[in-house]
């Protein structure tokens, strides 16, 4: 178990693991975002290990205003699908972050 743990995680944050987790992301939260928008209705989403950013861009895309991800600061900035603004690098191994403000979903 451990060998194949550190195996994956040496080669999970590649470019090509975010090009393909761009691609499903896209494709599953244009399906799954409209139906959670019309089952709660959020005016504000937090996303913790957003990655570029591809859900929380789907939810703006459906009329939430208010959202803000968190992700390790190995993600690429400029690849971002979200405003830089609405991204926090942060370590998420860490038991406490600080989001400004609270969050509906």
């Amino acid at each position: 178990m451990l060998r194949w743990r550190s195996r994956i995680e040496a080669q999970v944050y590649t470019r090509e693991f975010f090009d393909y987790t761009r691609r499903m992301s896209a494709e599953s939260a244009g399906i799954v975002v409209p139906i959670v928008i019309g089952l709660v209705n959020p005016a504000s989403v937090c996303d913790l290990g957003c990655g570029e950013g591809i859900w929380l861009a789907a939810y703006r895309a459906n009329g939430v205003r208010k959202i803000l991800g968190f992700d390790g600061a190995h993600v690429d900035t400029a690849r971002l699908a979200i405003a830089g603004e609405d991204f926090m690098a942060a370590d998420l191994s860490q038991s406490l972050l600080q989001a400004p403000g609270r969050f509906a979903l």
